[in-house]
């Protein structure tokens, strides 16, 4: 299951690879023989959240993200101060807000992997249910 599951993983890795140089390394594989919830898992374990907001939630398009704010601007944009401000068009906190390109990668890429992959693990399993007389 875990070498199946690398093939996804390689996979999304080359995708993202296409346009950043940080993701790809945080694309992993989780791999579970627990029996409540056996199998393997692909995950971008990403705290800076770039792998997300990039993947656009697997929408191309365009999302709009704060960059920068003036050094003597605050920093805080999620108080209830701040947004009190916001309502009322006051910027007190000089944060440029652009528009940047979204590059759905992970699920576009993944899903397609995924399916040989999981046709490879069935094999698996049918060969090791006929070694062990199920067949």
């Amino acid at each position: 299951m875990k070498s199946a599951g690398q093939q996804v993983v390689r996979a999304v890795q080359a995708e993202a690879s296409t346009f950043s140089k940080q993701i790809p390394s945080k694309i992993k594989l989780q791999v579970s023989f627990a029996a409540k919830r056996p199998g393997v898992k692909v995950v971008a374990i990403d705290p800076s959240g770039e792998a997300g907001a990039l993947n656009n939630k697997d929408k191309a398009g365009t999302f709009r993200h704060p960059v920068f704010a003036h050094p003597q601007g605050r920093r805080n944009v999620r108080t209830r101060w701040a947004a009190l401000n916001w309502f009322k068009g006051v910027n007190q906190f000089d944060w440029r807000w652009v528009s940047q390109e979204a590059h759905p990668f992970f699920h576009v890429t993944a899903h397609p992997a995924a399916l040989q992959a999981s046709d490879e693990i069935r094999k698996v399993m049918d060969d090791v249910a006929r070694q062990l007389g199920f067949h």
